[in-house]
């Protein structure tokens, strides 16, 4: 309506001025503007970003203990739903299942430490949640295009 456009025009040319304090008049209508809008959603929108909230807090449990074994029962208790619910769930949202996501952090995380560190790639391995040095070489090679050897090899030239 007229009135919440010009409250609108009203804040932007203060925020734009470097305000950030508003009259309380003002503040009072940018509140029920808030509120109008926020009854005009549809109530499903509420239940989607519930879900999401659900696999972030399984994205956060996954980048604290990335070195631990992560298996898709325990992030599933973690947030409360079924292992085939959540893996599901969390393939919809990241396009990736809760394994393939795991390696793909893990790589990342080791590529880092190819770079910033001079461990063994035993020793990263390790470090980055793989227990079979072997395994993480398959693993690496897969997603980074070639062995970790050659990937460290490759950004020492580079540098």
């Amino acid at each position: 309506s007229g009135n919440q456009k010009e409250l609108i025009d009203i804040l932007t040319r203060n925020l734009m001025q470097g305000r950030k304090i508003f009259a309380l008049k003002h503040s009072l209508a940018l509140y029920n503007l808030v509120m109008s809008a926020m009854k005009a959603l549809p109530e499903t929108l509420w239940e989607e970003y519930i879900v999401g909230a659900k696999v972030q807090k399984a994205l956060n449990h996954i980048d604290q203990k990335l070195k631990q074994k992560l298996s898709n029962n325990d992030l599933a208790l973690l947030v409360h739903m079924a292992p085939n619910s959540f893996a599901r769930l969390f393939k919809q949202q990241t396009g990736l299942t809760p394994q393939d996501f795991i390696r793909k952090k893990r790589v990342e995380h080791a590529s880092k430490l190819l770079y910033h560190t001079d461990q063994s790639i035993k020793q990263i391995s390790e470090e980055c949640g793989f227990n079979d040095r072997y395994y993480f070489t398959r693993v690496f090679a897969r997603v980074m295009g070639g062995p970790p050897a050659s990937y460290r090899k490759k950004l020492i030239l580079s540098v």
